[in-house]
């Protein structure tokens, strides 16, 4: 039951920001001005008072054409020929075969041997050691037009979509044109892609999402309230106004259902009033009537001078009469490509006719995957064959355009949508600048950590090892009864306090961007924000919210240990235990950053803790000579050190006695007893010194490890 309470309270958390209050109640009025939306109200309140209760499709457009019509300077036609993809496969090859590729042996079943391997794309080959996963696919799309990939899994929609948003790894050939030039940066910040995975931070509310992206992605001339405004009229136009106050969730903390969640990303697109929209199965997971209004949106939008480019899976048939363009796929090749309504038309000429009570959607599919009734499995691709051969050998429709309906003779089921009038408009300077991306990005940083940083179990983790390890050395350190046995297990305390600080730093680390790593690149992909700002504003979010549970980690052990009575000493010994903490956490953050896979990345750490442990000094004290040179790279040697000098700094015995060849009139103190390695009398500055350096130089790293893993296609500005 405390489970089910817990994750109903995360299910309507309601947070009280403070831009929660810049609410307006009245009913929204139409502006004239068509670079910003209506003035809205809040979105819970304008659904209670609208004059329609019934939601229909005609109000669902009515508010995706209150978003800005994209200027005529602005918009876009995405032309793509003979786009052809590749992806790495694992190399199946024998030695001997490896060793005759060595010796210039040719393959006489290879009919492409002599070509390169671009040739061998150009002329439908495969690369050596990659999968050929598109075969010349060409397309054209106008603004104002609704294109719809289809084809069944694994016949390349995604592959072609990432590829037009330049968001592929994969290797490709044939041109991609935005208004016949290759995609630049200026360009991409005005193209939305919704991806088929829905990327989000699960701890933000579907507000809190939609707050940030505006804050960091709309023009930086735009006033607070303004983007306040678009961020209202999101949400009312995708319907997510009854769960605004709701977080996104996950397996294991309920929020959002699957539909809400697929909105909330389209959202996140059209909060920049996108030239260009590319979405990826945006209807997967949407009952039909949803999605529906879904595509009645996009359609709206598409009127409004947007080219808008969409993969859909299994559309239903009032889905399908919202296409103007269908391109469809079958393994990797163009079965057919033009006018969505002639696509009956073009089958039916080649003996495929829609059967009496399929619609033409779940037809054009079956036959995609070679699913026709009474077929077996080789007439089955026999017919895939022959229907990708009939349209790439036709005799019409070899246009940009494809097939039309005046190929077909034929007339359209419905007239098209009008165009609106162009209104020019000067969005420029996109984003916000750097010190407003930092201050952004820390507080949403610091929101999608609130229920995992002062998680009970942490909390509980923390006090329990703290209260055992106190009991174990209760009073070890009280000066009174100072002896070198003692001294020895006081040293043992503060070595297992490091120890225990950088271990438990360390392994949280290692998950922090191997779970964020994803939504950073496709958030840097779109221009949303610079990678140091993303960097700073971690770091300035981490700091206070990691200090919290080691300080009282430190304040319990500490007093129950009966460690040095000092103020001085106290805070010292705090300030260097939060440093070698935060040392041990940013080499866990260059684990997870450059290797990504977390089982990996635990392996790398376990070995790397291992080692800077064993050669701190502690638990072996005669290491051989040649290998003693690496205590000098193990940041707990200097950390334990550092400690040791702190609590032990002119410390006086019990009893002289511990001090061989005291001569008289000296006092005997823990320096002078030599129980350590080192003289814990010297200055600490040269410890510190180490440790901040250290800290400073793998943070560095970190960064630079980031700016490696995420630095993808290179655009021209």
């Amino acid at each position: 039951m405390p489970s089910a309470i817990n994750g109903e309270e995360m299910r309507h958390y309601s947070p009280e920001p403070e831009w929660n209050g810049a609410v307006n109640n009245e009913h929204p009025k139409a502006h004239s001005d068509a670079h910003m939306a209506l003035e809205m109200g809040d979105a819970s309140s304008t659904v209670e008072s609208t004059h329609d209760p019934k939601p229909s499709f005609r109000r669902n457009q009515s508010q995706a054409n209150e978003f800005a019509v994209v200027p005529m300077s602005q918009r876009l036609i995405v032309d793509f020929k003979d786009v052809c993809a590749f992806v790495p496969v694992i190399s199946t090859t024998t030695m001997w075969e490896n060793l005759g590729n060595c010796c210039g042996k040719k393959n006489d079943d290879d009919p492409y041997a002599d070509d390169t391997m671009d040739e061998k794309a150009a002329k439908g080959g495969k690369k050596e050691k990659e999968r050929q996963v598109l075969f010349n696919v060409s397309g054209r799309v106008c603004p104002g037009e609704v294109l719809a990939l289809m084809g069944p899994s694994g016949s390349g929609k995604s592959s072609l979509l990432t590829l037009l948003a330049s968001r592929s790894t994969a290797t490709s050939t044939g041109s991609i044109l935005f208004d016949g030039k290759p995609l630049v940066k200026a360009v991409q910040r005005r193209m939305g892609f919704v991806s088929q995975d829905d990327m989000l931070y699960e701890q933000l509310t579907v507000y809190e999402t939609l707050y940030y992206a505006a804050m960091l992605r709309l023009p930086r001339t735009w006033d607070k309230e303004s983007k306040l405004d678009r961020v209202r009229l999101v949400l009312d136009g995708l319907g997510l106004a009854k769960c605004r106050d709701t977080i996104i969730g996950n397996h294991d903390m309920r929020g959002v259902s699957g539909g809400e969640r697929k909105r909330v990303s389209i959202g996140h697109e059209l909060l920049i009033n996108p030239c260009t929209i590319l979405l990826d199965e945006p209807t997967s997971g949407l009952d039909s009537t949803t999605a529906l209004k879904l595509m009645h949106t996009l359609r709206t939008l598409a009127s409004g001078g947007r080219t808008i480019i969409t993969s859909i899976h299994q559309p239903s048939s009032r889905l399908y009469m919202q296409m103007d363009k269908l391109l469809l796929l079958s393994e990797g090749r163009t079965m057919y490509y033009g006018n969505a309504h002639a696509a009956s038309h073009w089958f039916e000429k080649l003996g495929q006719p829609v059967p009496f009570g399929v619609s033409i959607s779940d037809h054009i599919l079956d036959l995609a995957c070679g699913d026709v009734a009474g077929l077996g499995p080789t007439q089955s691709q026999q017919l895939i064959g022959d229907l990708l051969d009939e349209f790439e050998h036709r005799d019409v429709g070899r246009g940009d355009d494809g097939l039309l309906l005046e190929d077909m003779d034929q007339k359209p089921y419905f007239n098209t949508p009008s165009k609106f009038a162009a209104e020019e408009n000067d969005d420029s300077k996109l984003g916000v600048t750097w010190f407003q991306q930092f201050y952004y990005l820390t507080s949403r940083s610091t929101r999608t950590r609130r229920f995992a940083s002062l998680s009970v179990q942490r909390i509980f983790e923390l006090i329990s090892v703290s209260a055992i390890a106190g009991l174990f050395w209760w009073q070890s350190g009280a000066e009174d009864k100072l002896n070198a046995e003692r001294a020895y297990d006081t040293g043992g305390l503060i070595f297992f306090m490091v120890l225990f600080m950088c271990f438990s730093s360390m392994f949280s680390a290692i998950f922090t961007f191997p779970s964020e790593f994803n939504m950073l690149v496709k958030e840097r992909q779109s221009g949303m924000y610079r990678l140091s700002a993303y960097y700073f504003a971690r770091i300035a979010s981490d700091i206070p919210l990691d200090m919290i549970l080691p300080s009282i980690f430190t304040i319990i052990l500490y007093f129950m240990a009966g460690l040095r009575l000092d103020a001085g000493a106290f805070f010292g010994y705090w300030w260097a235990l939060l440093l070698s903490m935060f040392m041990a956490q940013s080499l866990g953050l260059l684990i997870g950053a450059t290797i990504t896979n977390p089982k990996s990345g635990l392996t790398i750490c376990t070995i790397v803790m291992l080692l800077t442990m064993l050669i701190a000094g502690y638990y072996v004290r005669s290491v051989p000579v040649w290998i003693d040179w690496m205590k000098y790279l193990s940041f707990i040697y200097w950390a334990w050190n550092l400690l040791l000098k702190i609590n032990f700094h002119g410390l006086k015995m019990s009893n002289p006695a511990e001090c061989p060849d005291l001569q008289p009139g000296e006092i005997c103190t823990v320096a002078r007893a030599n129980i350590f390695d080192t003289d814990v009398n010297s200055s600490a500055g040269p410890e510190a010194g180490v440790l901040v350096g250290m800290l400073v130089f793998w943070r560095i790293c970190v960064y630079l490890a980031l700016r490696w893993k995420t630095t993808f296609k290179k655009l021209d500005k």
